[in-house]
């Protein structure tokens, strides 16, 4: 036996970086073996990493009516429980951290057979407005055996759980950031391109968005400025791309999205789209994971109007723009943060570089798996040596 304590990871979304950087985190610490399950699903738009390391169920996409999503909840523990019987022969988790409303349920049910396992819960993103009353009812049933519940924008708790009365008042609710985990220094060299490059990278969605931000850039282009879109990802809009209409210099489209190769793509890029629609509770309240890798690659920013996001490059004095769907007025920021780049003071990033690292979080995910529960003043409190279990902090201290 090891000695080391095992958690168990549950997602119901394709999963992606932010999950590996969690479990990565864990297992650096020297204290704790990690799996992720996920729900593959079949049909669905979004990508998966081929050599990913995590386990997959393929089933129905889990887009369905109260009582079908329900029924495939249970379907899908059915699944891995032959893989679960497995794991409890070696070593029983001693955590499960459910990702989402629906592994919530899966993880409530499959503590029953782990009743020593503490139950972690994570708030990705937030449901749609059809699915409120049924992720009401499981966190009301399962809420009271949550450990702590982890959330990836601070407004989350203050704007959506607490107003809702989704989690027990004794609940310790903390802000784990989607920041990247070792996302590499901004390049010193100066780029040899010409011209002004957005990327758009990861999931590709709302089809009104693309529309906008392509006729953006073909104003953009009319007017005299060198600029075109770089597309990497799935989603939705994908089959869009394929049609010859899109054929354009204006727009290169490289397929699903890269995840290892993820950061020289990203080097390619002079602007970072993330203006997502606002109309979604969800695009108002949350910080973009893309938002983060702007502010630590030097990168100019697109974000939606009305939204944290947009709050923040006001706040922080960041290069980006707040935009609607108007091609005009999108075409005028895209020249405007094309003119700014070049005199641009980047100066004040190295303060915020802390916000916007995860390395910065890890404490957070550290004590909530060391401890039953803890709240933040705690995590304050105490005292800890970073570099004692964090092996990359040393590397991080040189950028």
């Amino acid at each position: 036996m090891s000695g080391k304590r095992t958690a168990l990871f549950l997602a119901s979304i394709a999963p992606n970086p932010l999950y590996e950087e969690r479990m990565k985190v864990l297992e650096l610490s020297g204290g704790w073996d990690t799996h992720l399950y996920y729900w593959e699903r079949v049909g669905a738009a979004n990508t998966i990493p081929q050599d990913s390391p995590f386990l997959r169920s393929r089933a129905t996409a889990v887009r369905q009516r109260y009582s079908k999503r329900l029924v495939l909840r249970f379907v899908f523990l059915c699944c891995f429980a032959a893989r679960v019987w497995r794991l409890r022969r070696r070593s029983a988790p001693d955590v499960i951290h459910a990702v989402q409303p629906d592994m919530l349920l899966v993880a409530g049910l499959l503590r029953l057979a782990f009743s020593g396992a503490r139950l972690q819960y994570e708030l990705h993103d937030l449901v749609v407005e059809p699915l409120r009353r049924y992720e009401k009812l499981i966190c009301r049933i399962f809420g009271k055996h949550i450990s702590t519940a982890f959330v990836t924008s601070p407004l989350y708790d203050s704007q959506y759980l607490k107003p809702r009365g989704l989690l027990p008042t004794e609940v310790s609710v903390q802000y784990l950031s989607n920041a990247p985990l070792d996302f590499p220094a901004p390049s010193t060299a100066s780029s040899s391109r010409s011209g002004f490059v957005i990327g758009w990278l990861g999931t590709i969605r709302q089809t009104d968005r693309l529309l906008a931000l392509l006729e953006a850039v073909q104003l953009c282009r009319q007017r005299g400025l060198d600029t075109c879109i770089l597309l990497a990802g799935s989603g939705d809009v994908t089959p869009l791309l394929d049609q010859e209409s899109f054929s354009s210099r204006a727009l290169t489209y490289l397929g699903p999205y890269p995840h290892r190769n993820h950061f020289a793509l990203f080097e390619q890029c002079d602007c970072v789209f993330a203006a997502y629609a606002p109309t979604m509770l969800n695009y108002r309240l949350h910080v973009a994971r893309r938002f983060h890798e702007a502010v630590l690659g030097r990168k100019a920013v697109l974000v939606s109007q009305h939204t944290y996001m947009a709050s923040l490059v006001e706040q922080c004095n960041l290069l980006g723009a707040a935009v609607g769907t108007d091609p005009e007025e999108m075409s005028c920021a895209i020249e405007q943060l094309a003119e700014k780049r070049a005199s641009f003071d980047f100066s004040h990033y190295a303060a915020l570089e802390t916000e916007h690292r995860f390395e910065s979080f890890a404490k957070v995910l550290l004590h909530a798996y060391r401890c039953p529960s803890i709240d933040q003043a705690t995590a304050d409190a105490t005292e800890l040596d970073p570099d004692s279990y964090i092996p990359w902090v040393e590397s991080s201290k040189g950028r």
